[in-house]
């Protein structure tokens, strides 16, 4: 019989010879060849084991403002700008499997996004799926809205602050997670740093420009779009194989991934020796703050 990895590979030089790597319109692309990718089942725990597709995902949009800025003095005599209405017009979706590029779908409303994520749920073979957002809690404002409207509300959702989430979960297994918190830098830097092949294309989106969801969307343009998500899936495998990790089990922060090395280092009696010893009440509220990680 088969193993996992074996199956993995098999199905990858399937999608390779079938599907070569392209960007187009979300509606036009065969979601049907994600029923290849192999799930892979976890158990955690005493719960029952649960299933991951090990796929790469991240999803980004490209917001305009309606109108020029405008600036009013406030009762200090300081200039300030004038809040505009800024809606999202255009937005890709790109997919990493095994150090393969799949596709970068792209539409220009978030209603076809989410029509776009239902088709990778309707074709996809396991339980739970992963979509990285870099700076979630921007993209999820100008989003949520219709995430609840197509998925429901969250069953799931962890926060560092208020309106900051990092990860997000719905009943029908998909997770939003936040892959900026896991990066601590902008997608630029990340994809500078980790040397992957595509990188942000930069000066090929004018932000002065202002765009709706019917403007026409040049090549460049269209590129930039793309090169957001690609870069961003190259560095989500680049860093996963760099823990030795997969796209389902990446840790959540920066943080965990040190957290995560000392206990390999001291056992989780690390940990309790960190919390249990002398120095009393004060001290372990330092030792707290000092090595606590986030919320």
């Amino acid at each position: 019989m088969a193993s996992y990895r074996e199956l993995k590979e098999q199905a990858l030089e399937y999608i390779k010879a079938h599907l070569p790597y392209e960007r187009c319109y979300w509606d036009k692309f065969d979601y049907s060849i994600l029923n290849m990718i192999v799930p892979t089942h976890r158990k955690r725990k005493m719960r029952e084991a649960k299933s991951y597709s090990d796929i790469y995902m991240m999803l980004d949009t490209e917001t305009s403002k309606h109108h020029k800025t405008v600036y009013e003095t406030d009762p200090k005599g300081k200039r300030v700008a004038i809040a505009q209405d800024n809606h999202i017009v255009t937005w890709s979706l790109s997919m990493r499997i095994m150090q393969h590029n799949l596709v970068t779908l792209v539409g220009r409303k978030p209603s076809e996004a989410m029509d776009c994520i239902q088709m990778i749920r309707e074709n996809l073979r396991s339980d739970f799926f992963t979509i990285y957002i870099h700076f979630l809690s921007f993209d999820w404002t100008f989003l949520r809205r219709f995430f609840f409207r197509s998925f429901g509300q969250p069953i799931y959702q962890l926060n560092t602050k208020p309106h900051y989430p990092i990860i997000i979960q719905f009943e029908n297994g998909l997770i939003i997670r936040d892959s900026l918190i896991l990066a601590q830098r902008k997608l630029e830097k990340w994809a500078n740093d980790l040397e992957v092949e595509h990188r942000k294309a930069v000066g090929n989106w004018d932000y002065d420009k202002i765009r709706d969801q019917s403007t026409p969307i040049t090549d460049d343009e269209w590129m930039y779009q793309e090169y957001d998500t690609l870069s961003g899936v190259e560095c989500l495998e680049a860093t996963a194989l760099k823990l030795n990790r997969d796209s389902y089990n990446l840790p959540l922060t920066a943080t965990a991934i040190n957290r995560g090395d000392l206990v390999k280092l001291g056992g989780i009696q690390a940990h309790n020796k960190l919390v249990e010893g002398d120095g009393g009440y004060k001290l372990y509220l330092r030792k707290e703050d000092t090595y606590h990680g986030g919320y």
